[in-house]
């Protein structure tokens, strides 16, 4: 494991753009298409728009929720106590602390975000005692979110961490390098740590849904600023090195639009 000293943020990692009412904002948008009422006109829109492409959207995304919550309770089954939710997005009911409450009372949870609403809701509603943080930061910085984490007392770097990156990594940039940002925080961490991933995905030409999931990504690029769709050799790439759990890298689910989310469990050996 590496230590965790303060450095600055990495020239590396891309300028935040700045979240207004009159853009889209993705964690607005993600509560939109769950049905929330935390969200505007304009993620409102962009919902409809999207579920006219795909009408199995709305249920693609209760089961990415419903994946995370799983995952989190696997990682608990297997002996981790302490989680960092990257990219949590607007709190719900079934947060990553509820879900491992039964198996591991004592469990940890970082929700990190650099959204400055989700933060605020944060601190209302996922609030418990020293079990919980809200975290703002750049999830591209694993560095300052470890570090971060540490400093509110709800990460200790020397043992194992469930790491939880579900439908966030098709926000980042391929110049900003998702797959190194993911290897950095399993450099950062111990063995035996775990982590999930669930991601867009973009079949190959002429399989079903291939034409759908570019027009999709058209539409969220061009109104959202990011949602990238990639290759079923590009989402298995985040876990080289890695031992794959539960079948590997798959669907989110059992019909044929599943496969616009791919989803998959590791464990660091």
């Amino acid at each position: 494991m590496t230590d965790i000293p303060h450095l600055p943020t990495s020239a590396r990692r891309g300028a935040t753009p700045r979240i207004t009412s009159a853009r889209p904002a993705v964690a607005r948008f993600y509560d939109a298409m769950l049905g929330g009422k935390d969200n505007y006109a304009v993620e409102r829109a962009l919902a409809g728009a999207a579920i006219e492409h795909v009408p199995q959207l709305p249920r693609i995304f209760r089961d990415n929720r419903v994946f995370a919550a799983q995952a989190a309770r696997r990682m608990a089954e297997r002996g981790i106590t302490q989680f960092l939710d990257l990219g949590c997005g607007l709190p719900n009911a079934e947060n990553i602390r509820s879900a491992v409450r039964a198996g591991a009372p004592e469990a940890t949870v970082a929700y990190v975000d650099q959204d400055p609403a989700v933060i605020a809701h944060g601190h209302v509603f996922l609030a418990d005692g020293a079990l919980t943080a809200m975290v703002r930061a750049d999830l591209r910085d694993p560095r300052a979110v470890l570090r971060e984490s540490a400093a509110k007392g709800v990460l200790d770097p020397a043992r194992p961490v469930g790491i939880l990156l579900t439908a966030v990594l098709h926000h980042i940039t391929c110049a900003d390098d998702p797959a190194g940002v993911v290897r950095e925080y399993l450099e950062l961490v111990p063995r035996g740590s775990m982590i999930a991933i669930s991601h867009f995905h973009a079949p190959r030409p002429g399989e079903p849904y291939a034409d759908l999931a570019h027009e999709l990504e058209d539409l969220l690029v061009e109104r959202l600023g990011s949602g990238w769709f990639r290759s079923h050799a590009a989402i298995s790439g985040f876990f080289d090195g890695l031992e794959l759990q539960e079948g590997g890298v798959r669907p989110l689910g059992h019909d044929a639009a599943s496969v616009l989310m791919l989803r998959g469990i590791a464990r660091s050996p």
